[in-house]
């Protein structure tokens, strides 16, 4: 994704994918908003004349970072999830853990954000762009959502996407993330169910 921000502490770029929540270049997802006591992280808008900036974002980021977008959109189970990842990946100190004023997080925020995804590929069935965002969870133009574990999808033949050559340079902008929460919670937790079920079995 193209950077948009930069942290101030730190310099590195960052990308607002939703009001408040951030993903940077050393796979940190956060984010700003008041209510979250523990937002200590500062950042600011790139001015144009830094240029263009593009850097990846880990599956590993984006799944606590759509964790953020459910914690600021009233979902209290979000909470539950980034206090579990954070338990089982305690040595990473730049995952921040929620305390969150719910007083000041009842306020509904109507702002959207715009930004730009790369396409890694293009839907079968309409043939838009499309970026993986998750494995398996795409985004296509416009911020619609599909997934390779929805219903009919999973029940078809083949793929519902091709991938697009790696030297393909292909860029959409979407307008925020908050479509995709539930589907990147969804197959997080089917991976998650997967790799403790392949663990007992090795035992």
């Amino acid at each position: 994704m193209k950077a948009t921000h930069r942290v101030t502490s730190t310099g590195e770029a960052a990308c607002e994918i939703h009001p408040d929540v951030f993903v940077d270049e050393s796979g940190r997802a956060f984010t700003t908003d008041e209510a979250v006591v523990d937002a200590g992280i500062a950042v600011v808008i790139r001015p144009a004349e830094e240029g263009e900036y593009v850097f990846a974002v880990d599956d590993d980021a984006t799944e606590l970072a759509v964790n953020w977008i459910g914690v600021l959109t009233d979902d209290p189970m979000a909470v539950e999830r980034i206090e579990q990842r954070h338990t089982s990946q305690a040595a990473s100190s730049a995952r921040i853990r929620p305390d969150i004023d719910w007083a000041l997080l009842s306020r509904r925020d109507e702002r959207t954000v715009q930004f730009e995804l790369r396409a890694t590929h293009r839907a079968k069935a309409t043939r838009k762009l499309a970026c993986e965002i998750y494995p398996d969870v795409f985004v296509v133009e416009r911020g619609a959502v599909f997934s390779r574990w929805a219903g009919m999808a999973a029940q078809q033949a083949g793929d519902i996407v091709d991938p697009l050559p790696d030297c393909i340079q292909d860029w959409f902008v979407v307008r925020g993330l908050e479509k995709a929460v539930d589907w990147v919670t969804t197959v997080a937790r089917i991976r998650d169910e997967r790799h403790a079920r392949s663990a007992r079995e090795h035992e």
